[in-house]
This record gives C-alpha cells, structure tokens and sequence, in this order.
C-alpha cells in the first residue's frame, strides 16, 4: 500500500491523539456499588503496533496488517504480520515490570501461541516497545525483508 503524505500526516495526527494522557473525570461514588481500589492509570497508552507500522512505510517497507488473526480456531493475533511471506513482529512490553509477557501463565500462552504460529509456519520476531521507538525494530524488518 502506498501511502500519500496527507495520509501519513493524518496516521501521525491519529498516533499523537491515542497518546495524549487521558484521565478519568472523578465522580461522586454511587451507594452500594463497590468502587476499585486502584487510581486510574495516568501512564500513556501508546498503539506499538500503529507506530511500528507507520516506522515501516516511512523506511519504504510494505505496510504490514496489524492485529492479525492467523489460527481460525483461536483468538490469537499478531500485532504486525506481512500476512505473504507469514512474517510477524511482536511486541513484548512489561519487560522491566514483570509484565503479562514475564509472568508464568502469560509466558506459557506466549509459547503455545507462537509455537502454533511456527507449526503453521509462520516467523516471529519480538522486539519491546523502546526497540520500536528508538527505531531498532523497523531497521532489523527491513534486512531481513530486504527492502
């Protein structure tokens, strides 16, 4: 896909908008609802997948479909997939945090999901989220594209 450049303006405007810090409007707490003990998290939400695909199209690589759906009988996706040559990228976040990704049950479904994905044969490659900031992960795709 070939993107003009009021396209890619209009993808950076959309990115720029999804990490704008949103805060929840506090509200006076309804009787007998039980409230949550945590705050709303005031972190940005940041769609790695949109900008890695955005890093792809401004390095000249063929734009990858996000979030696809490779195994019809589960729910599994694959944030970034050129779905031809069954090449994905994943995006492994929570590293220092001991996130989904890090802790047992996420990593066992981590393993069960990318081996079917192997089995199918599919290639994965995981990178975090600041390989796809600092721009490591679009420059290691497009070598191993060779674009």
């Amino acid at each position: 896909m070939n993107w003009t450049p009021e396209q890619l303006k209009e993808a950076e405007q959309r990115i720029q908008a999804r990490c704008q810090v949103r805060r929840v409007q506090h509200q006076e707490p309804m009787q007998g609802v039980p409230q949550p003990k945590r705050k709303p998290s005031k972190r940005k939400q940041v769609d790695w997948g949109e900008r890695f695909q955005l890093q792809c199209v401004k390095a000249g690589i063929a734009s990858p479909e996000l979030e696809h759906r490779f195994c019809p009988e589960r729910r599994w996706r694959l944030d970034a997939a050129w779905v031809r040559l069954k090449i994905a990228v994943e995006v492994e976040g929570g590293v220092w945090i001991n996130g989904r990704h890090n802790r047992g049950k996420g990593f066992l479904l981590d393993m069960d999901k990318y081996n079917n994905a192997g089995k199918r044969g599919w290639r994965i490659f995981r990178f975090t989220p600041s390989q796809v900031a600092v721009g490591k992960a679009v420059e290691f795709m497009k070598a191993v594209l060779g674009s």
